[in-house]
């Protein structure tokens, strides 16, 4: 900053250059480098976020493409099947399912703002979680897992998938995708049977659930 008298500050090259690359560094990833009340920006801004979210969600479906036949992108039952008049729990980002196993996986793609102080990390945490019984993005998650709980027969026979031949129960795994970890991710403040990955871990954690037997997959479930 250089001053030219006591009330006119001007910007030295240098600041300019490194406030341009705060302000795009933010805006490309999804956010504004502080808390602005300009609508219109925002709304702009949260254009590419949910256009990042959705490269998310192509990334993840092209992963679990190349280890299963059966994986559907951006599933919602409610919406797909309106004659079924079933719940309304969202959709399914990804859902990839191995008849040989009876293994059924459902993917939640998720890109948050990073959190750059405390705050920021509390106000991650609650948008993830929620507080007390609101749990925040959870609360749909779990309406989920309890929506395909009762209805996975159903719901394969909806998708015209072949029935296993396993004699055991459906095994439902969750894998929560997004492009960072953080603190919060690996020590929830509740115990939820998710896996929080980087889509960039994806496909060697889908090689290892896949390398197990069918009892392990269930023991590891009920655990």
């Amino acid at each position: 900053m250089v001053q030219i008298d006591h009330e006119l500050l001007a910007w030295g090259a240098a600041t300019v250059d490194r406030a341009l690359s705060i302000w795009v560094g933010s805006i490309v990833n999804g956010y504004l480098p502080a808390e602005f009340q300009w609508p219109k920006v925002a709304k702009v801004v949260r254009e590419i976020k949910a256009g990042i979210e959705k490269q998310l969600e192509v990334r993840a479906h092209e992963i679990f493409s190349r280890h299963s036949g059966y994986v559907i992108h951006g599933i919602d039952f409610r919406r797909r099947f309106p004659k079924e008049q079933f719940d309304d729990v969202g959709d399914f980002d990804v859902l990839a399912y191995w008849p040989d196993r009876n293994l059924w996986i459902g993917v939640e793609c998720k890109y948050n703002q990073p959190p750059f102080c405390l705050k920021d990390a509390r106000r991650l945490r609650e948008r993830i979680f929620g507080q007390g019984e609101d749990h925040g993005q959870f609360s749909k998650i779990e309406r989920r897992r309890q929506f395909f709980s009762t209805n996975v027969h159903h719901l394969r026979e909806l998708l015209q998938w072949p029935e296993s031949q396993v004699g055991a129960d459906p095994v439902f795994r969750e894998a929560y995708v997004c492009r960072a970890i953080y603190w919060w991710l690996k020590h929830p403040p509740y115990e939820v049977p998710t896996e929080f990955l980087r889509v960039d871990a994806l496909d060697g954690w889908l090689r290892a659930v896949l390398g197990m037997t069918v009892g392990e997959c269930v023991m590891e479930r009920r655990d």
